[in-house]
């Protein structure tokens, strides 16, 4: 049901069917927007792929099959409605050859007679009443740092503190939190069939009022006002319909390594089962957004070279119109396009709405008179109206058009010029007509009567198409109810192959991880290779089996960055209904454990048979299972802990502490038995834990183990009997040389052997339990995206007192030193031919790329492009979507363009960084500030200045709007005489655009040479410039010369070449685009223009003045050689030095951590968690033998807390090595100063962190007390925790990105740790490793050094669980039975001289004694061991 009003828009006929397909021979389906009509327009309509059907066929198709259907069934026995299509068919105004046709009236008639055809279209009517939105908004919120955050963790603490001293108020007042109302209250309704344009300046509420109209509502504090959709409640909706609102977003999220095809495919599969369907679909969708051409292009990210800006967005909004249901929502729609494919868009978002009574809402900057007459009504501030009438109703009001003055420019100004205060203006909009007209709107559709009548169309359409898709489908399964349109299996199906595109996109990672994994095997196999049977076999084969099951368990760390890297791509997915967050789980679950199946089966097996594990079958393949089944159970825990936590580096810290945890609570590290009981309990919910006892039991399980007669006890040529020695195994019995390999277990571990497969089961049991709350917390935890904007301001600052701070930058320009003869430099400016040096000139640049179907082909993107760009000129750069426009700006910018921001900055901050280190050093400090200040307030960023950069991510920060002004302010800043700008308009406001072009003017005016991309500029705005590049497809030029006076040079060249007259109120911009096909629909374009521009005589003119200004440079340098070498001395010398470059980086980087809590606190929490759990771990450890191997495993998993310091180390460096890398290419600094920066900020802060855990652990784990050996741990550890970071550091900057080093660090990390002799001993070390990576393994030197410190010359005793008890002959005492063993050079001692009959043998005295077993060390190395 729908109203209908009579004011239509008209619109071409060529337009408006240019979205329709015909579909593939033999299937009785058409496709439009991914909607399905049956084929209503009979076989007359049949067309080739390469046309269209028009508007006349499918007016004569419907009458006709009208009338046959009158004849089948007899005009009396017709149903009312057909009746009524065939009387319809006598109005002119539905008859396309008709001067009073009406595309309003057609369009309606085309819809009930698909209605009449049993396919009902679902309609969607949005209404709502005193609408408000309200938002949260922090008093004087200022930007976080490290001190606030730690005040804010004692805070709690100081609040009880005070409670008690009854104190009025809190020292630290928390901030309070407010509301902010966004949107004030408007009513209205959006119709079905109806395009309203929503526009206003960036921070006006547009994108606020679109997510509450797209029901995205969870971001705001609360919705108030009544808001219906088709008379469901937001909620209902939400639960059942979500998919049938669509919200295409501003930004553009997409997997990188996935196809435009591959991405359109998918979200169609999403929508449909039936293949056909889905091909068709993507088809059309393809051709309407002019992808075609780039469809098997992977779409790319800042590291992945993909599709150009604009055929990225329009990726985005082609994934939105596949899946697309009633109601419509677009943000930003044509952002990042050119004009003509801006139109052509909203020319689609028109049809959409006419043919299928779609109600659709968009937002759109800088929108030309064409693109704003496509539309039915707008929204602006309090009104809403037809579009016909809104520039009437403003003018009445007293504001006044300019000439050449677009529609929204006019209209935007009216809303922000504050002529009329926003007060008036609502109070003026609620006394007109239209305000009246818009609540009369909403109370209609908001009327019980009219909304339950929807709700039941609702339905019955709805049903009805569910039974179209299930019959198409040829599924005999129901169709899911609910908001999804494809069952929950099917979901996970998809998914599952999308992973395999994703990873046959990139397979260069899963490669990369499989050789290491090999690689690792072999290593470590080869260090415990062919394992002996004996005792000291038997501790290095568990180590070994330690080593395999921690390394899988530790594989899994890699799936954090994964699950945050998609997290934005999977809420929008989940907005659009397109599958369940549990399914996405399960899939990316079952495709990783296929991986984790190949990676740990080739990893265990290389492994399990180089150590020389039982070669046994049913053992071998227990051995993987289990290994499996623990793997598996803590990659589930880790999975929740991504999913809870907001940020990859919490959720890495967290990740840390539980995997040190498990470890050490594993049962090898340290035994059951000697376990403290505050702790034990991580013992019992262990997955690890689980896993080794039971691998040890399966490898242990009917070996024997033979002792040596130098592991006999005593031993020597006086003792030959066995029945008087005993084996120092653990496990061992009086009398015999054999120690079985369960007892062992039982003794040494306290493991009972017989929960082998109960352990199995135990883990299988964790794993469930992981894994269904995992499935639960997907669905229910969402983390706060970048939904509304947050800001955090720094407290203004005292411009006198930052002068004096930056003083020290000033540099004293000497004067100019006379020559030999007597003369000074020469000023070159003022001779002739100067300035073809100042001039920019690109001549025959080609640029290519692999191919992305046939690598060993290249994909041309620029074609002999030729130009120049002189100084005191703005040249535009323009052309069609994928033309190369950035590519060139790229290549003759030398650099690339982006949008990178230090998010930890304030916008002044970064202005100045930029204007201190890129001027002239000769240019004061004072002058440098006051320029900065003159930009932000020409780019009308006044209001954030002091307000911290942020990222669009994380929702803190600045708008898009805002980072793109900001864009142009740091490359102004630099004051260059040739200034590359990339789009500055787009994403702006045509307020804010006309004031950047203002701005770029002026400059150009100062002898600026400029080179600017533009897409969809203003009359105005294009007769700023004074020259125009133009490009097509495939890099071509189309035209390259002056504009003249209102672009009439231009359009004079067009029209002569054969293009149609350029009307006097057409925009030039969008008439040229239009003449060379630039749009996404069908052009009419057939004429060549790169032939017409090499053959003309514009282009031979161009030529010439290309050679002639070369030649004039070179013979001007050649002339003037030792003028131009001596300016360019002067210009090089005039830079800031390399040390004030280095200290500038480094103020900056400093404040940038300083700024980062989440990094810095959470790596001293992480630190302090680990130093207690370690520390009360070992608590006290006593000087028995017992202790002593305590206190080396205590020193031995304090080195493994740096595996998790370079991991955490390896993101933030990325972070900001990302935006370094701009900031280089723009020449501000060199890679020294970076690394210089990034090296030195993180020491204060790895010491801060290094002595919480030294204060924390030393003394708690009971460590040599006195003071030299007590400062030795100290200076030892933080030197191995700045080792660590730099570590991090230096493979994070050799690897591509964080996920390549993140993979390959814990490979690193484990073979380092293997060599520092604690798990492995030096004398069981291969030769071929102990001679080379065992000295120069940093981890050696770190446990080797401590060990010494702290056990050289402590006496040692044994517990009971150490000594070794040996039956003796009668006759003799303890003390003379053992003499002989002792002269031997035994070095421990009888605990009892005299006894006699059975004595307990104590192996060690000396500290000295066991750490000479594992290092060969020395006291004296301990100062020469940290080289």
């Amino acid at each position: 049901m729908a109203i209908y009003d009579n004011a239509a828009i008209k619109a071409e006929e060529a337009d408006i069917f240019v979205l329709a397909e015909e579909a593939a021979e033999g299937v009785n389906e058409i496709f439009i927007a991914g909607l399905e009509i049956p084929k209503i327009l009979g076989t007359n309509t049949v067309h080739h792929a390469s046309t269209q059907p028009d508007l006349m066929s499918l007016y004569d198709s419907m009458k006709q099959d009208a009338e046959l259907q009158s004849l089948k069934l007899q005009h009396n026995n017709l149903p009312s409605d057909m009746k009524q299509i065939l009387q319809s068919f006598k109005d002119p105004k539905i008859d396309p050859a008709s001067d009073q046709f009406d595309h309003r009236a057609f369009f309606k008639t085309v819809r009930e007679f698909a209605k009449s055809m049993k396919m009902d279209m679902i309609e969607m009517p949005i209404a709502f009443r005193d609408l408000r939105i309200v938002g949260n908004t922090l008093e004087k919120a200022e930007i976080p740092t490290v001190g606030s955050a730690f005040l804010g963790f004692i805070q709690p603490a100081l609040h009880i503190y005070r409670f008690f001293k009854a104190a009025t108020k809190s020292i630290l007042p928390k901030k309070l939190s407010s509301e902010t109302e966004i949107i004030k209250g408007i009513s209205g309704a959006i119709k079905p069939g109806e395009v309203v344009l929503v526009i206003g300046r960036p921070g006006s509420g547009c994108s606020s009022l679109l997510r509450v109209l797209a029901n995205q509502t969870r971001n705001f504090k609360i919705v108030l006002g009544e808001i219906r959709y088709a008379g469901y409640t937001s909620k209902e909706i939400s639960e059942q319909y979500a998919a049938d609102i669509i919200y295409a977003q501003e930004d553009d999220p997409h997997y990188p390594s996935l196809t435009v095809r591959q991405t359109l495919e998918f979200a169609a599969s999403c929508r449909y089962e039936n293949k056909n369907i889905i091909r068709q679909v993507v088809d059309l969708t393809l051709k309407i957004y002019g992808l075609v051409n780039c469809q098997n292009t992977v779409v790319g990210d800042s590291t992945l070279r993909g599709v150009s800006g604009g055929e990225k967005r329009r990726v985005s909004l082609a994934e939105a119109t596949i899946v697309g249901g009633p109601a419509g929502i677009f943000d930003g729609c044509t952002k990042g396009l050119d004009a003509a494919s801006s139109l052509d868009f909203v020319k689609a978002l028109r049809s959409f709405a006419d043919f299928q009574n779609r109600a659709v809402v968009a937002s759109c900057y800088q929108a030309s008179n064409a693109m704003f007459l496509q539309f039915d009504k707008f929204i602006l501030g309090h009104y809403k109206g037809p579009i016909h009438d809104a520039v009437s109703y403003f003018e009445n009001l007293g504001f006044q058009r300019q000439s050449r003055e677009t529609f929204g420019e006019f209209l935007t100004n009216c809303a922000s010029c504050r002529k009329i205060s926003p007060a008036d203006l609502a109070a003026s909009f609620r006394n007109s007509l239209f305000g009246a007209a818009a609540v009369k709107d909403a109370d209609y559709y908001l009327s019980q009567e009219v909304m339950q009548t929807f709700r039941k169309e609702f339905v019955t359409s709805r049903t009805k198409k569910q039974a179209y898709l299930k019959a198409s489908s040829g599924s005999e399964k129901p169709h899911p109810e609910g908001k999804y349109s494809t069952s929950y299996c099917r979901q996970i199906n998809l998914l599952i192959n999308r992973e395999f595109c994703i990873l046959k996109g990139n397979p260069a990672m899963p490669i990369v991880v499989i050789v290491f994994y090999g690689i690792m095997a072999i290593i470590v196999g080869s260090i415990y290779f062919g394992i002996p049977k004996t005792p000291t076999g038997a501790y290095t084969r568990g180590g070994a089996i330690f080593f395999a099951l921690l390394f899988n368990l530790a594989s899994a760390m890699r799936e954090i960055p994964n699950i945050m890297a998609g997290r934005s791509i999977l809420y929008k997915h989940v907005d659009m209904a397109m599958y369940r967050p549990s399914a996405l789980f399960l899939a990316q679950y079952i495709f990783s454990f296929f991986q984790d199946t190949i990676q740990t089966l080739m990893f265990c097996t290389i492994l399990y048979f180089m150590v020389g594990l039982q070669t046994d079958a049913g053992k071998y393949f227990t051995f993987i299972l289990i290994v499996m089944t623990g793997q598996q159970s803590f990659g589930q825990l880790l999975r929740m802990i991504a999913f809870l936590c907001e940020d990859t580096a919490s959720a890495q810290q967290k990740a840390g502490i539980f995997f040190i945890a498990f470890q050490l609570y594993a049962g090898y590290t340290i035994p059951h038995q000697y376990m403290k009981p505050w702790f034990v309990w991580i013992y019992w919910m262990n997955p690890i834990a689980y896993g080794f006892k039971s691998l040890m039991i399966n490898e242990f399980d009917g070996l024997l183990f033979q002792c040596s007669s130098s592991d006999l006890v005593p031993a020597g040529p006086t003792y030959t009997n066995i029945l008087y020695q005993s084996c120092s195994m653990a496990g061992s019995t009086t009398g015999s040389a054999t120690v079985d390999g369960l007892s062992y277990l039982s003794v040494a571990l306290d493991i009972d052997t017989s929960m082998k497969w109960w352990n199995v089961l135990i883990n299988v049991g964790i794993f469930i339990l992981l894994f269904s709350s995992n499935l639960i917390i997907v669905e229910l935890v969402r983390h706060s995206g970048a939904a509304l904007n947050r800001k955090f301001f720094k407290p203004p600052e005292n411009q006198e007192k930052l002068l004096d701070k930056l003083k020290f930058l000033d540099r004293k320009v000497e004067p100019e030193k006379k020559t030999a003869d007597g003369t000074v430099t020469v000023e070159l400016d003022g001779i002739d031919g100067a300035e073809a040096l100042k001039t920019l000139i690109w001549s025959e640049v080609v640029y290519s790329v692999p191919h992305p179907k046939n690598k060993k082909e290249s994909l041309q993107l620029l074609d002999h492009i030729c130009g120049y760009a002189r100084p005191g000129t703005m040249t535009a750069l323009m052309g069609s979507s994928g033309a190369g426009k950035t590519t060139l700006l790229d290549v003759i910018g030398m650099r690339k363009t982006t949008d990178l921001f230090n998010k930890d900055e304030t916008v002044r901050e970064a202005l100045l960084f930029g204007a201190f280190l890129r001027q002239p050093a000769s240019i004061l400090a004072k002058e440098k500030m006051a320029y900065v200040e003159k930009i932000i307030s020409l780019l009308g960023l006044e209001s954030v200045g002091d307000a911290l950069i942020g990222d669009l991510d994380s929702g803190i920060g600045l708008s898009m709007e805002e980072r793109k002004r900001l864009t142009i302010g740091l490359e102004l800043v630099a004051k260059p005489k040739i200034l590359f700008l990339d789009e500055p308009t787009s994403g702006l406001d045509d307020q804010a655009a006309s004031s950047v072009i203002k701005l770029l003017k002026a400059l150009a005016t100062e002898e600026y040479a400029l080179v600017v991309t533009i897409h969809q500029p203003s009359v105005t705005l294009f007769n700023s410039f004074d020259r125009l590049l133009l490009l097509g497809r495939g890099g071509k030029t189309l035209y390259f010369g002056q504009l003249g006076e209102d672009s009439r040079t231009l359009i004079e060249y067009f029209e002569r070449n054969g293009s149609t007259k350029c009307e006097p109120d057409e925009n030039p911009a969008e008439y040229i685009l239009e003449c060379i096909g630039a749009g996404t629909g069908v052009s009419k374009n057939t004429i060549n223009w790169p032939a017409v521009w090499r053959t003309s005589a514009e282009c031979q003119a161009e030529r010439e003045t290309v050679d002639s200004l070369k030649l004039k440079s070179e013979k001007f340098s050649q002339d003037y050689a030792a003028q131009v070498e001596k300016q360019n001395a002067r210009l090089i010398k005039d830079t800031p030095s390399t040390t004030i470059k280095t200290l500038m980086v480094m103020r900056r980087m400093f404040r940038t951590y300083w700024r980062s809590p989440a990094y810095n606190l959470g790596r001293i929490v992480f630190q302090t968690i680990c130093s207690l759990l370690v520390g009360l771990t070992f608590f006290q450890c006593d000087s028995t033998i017992g202790g002593a191997q305590n206190r080396v495993f205590a020193i031995f998993m304090s080195s493994g807390l740096a595996a998790v310091a370079i991991n955490v180390v390896i993101p933030m460096f990325n972070a900001q090595r990302a935006y370094s890398s701009r900031e280089q290419n723009a020449g501000a600094y060199g890679p020294a100063a970076f690394g210089i920066a990034v090296t030195t900020v993180e020491i204060p802060f790895a010491i801060l962190a290094a002595t919480a855990y030294f204060v924390l652990f030393y003394w708690t784990v009971g460590l040599n007390a006195n003071s030299s050996n007590t400062g030795y741990f100290y200076l030892m550890y933080i030197l191995f925790v700045l080792w660590a970071v730099s570590f991090g550091q230096m493979a994070a900057s050799a690897a591509p990105n964080a996920s390549s080093a993140l993979a390959v660090v814990p490979i690193a990390t484990c073979i380092l740790s293997l060599f520092q002799g604690v798990s492995i001993t030096y004398d069981s070390m291969p030769s071929f490793y102990k001679y080379w990576l065992y000295w120069i393994d940093p981890y050696h030197y770190f446990a080797e050094g401590l060990m010494v410190n702290d056990l050289s010359g402590v006496a040692l005793h044994c517990d009971s669980y150490s000594y070794v008890q040996v039956s003796i002959p009668s006759g003799y005492t303890c003390g003379q039975y053992f003499t002989a063993y002792q002269a031997y050079g035994a070095p421990g001692i009888v605990a009892d001289s005299v006894a006699t009959g059975s004595c307990l043998w104590c192996p060690i005295q000396i500290g000295d004694t066991y750490y000479s077993k594992i290092m060969a060390a020395i006291f004296i190395k301990r100062y020469k061991v940290k080289r």
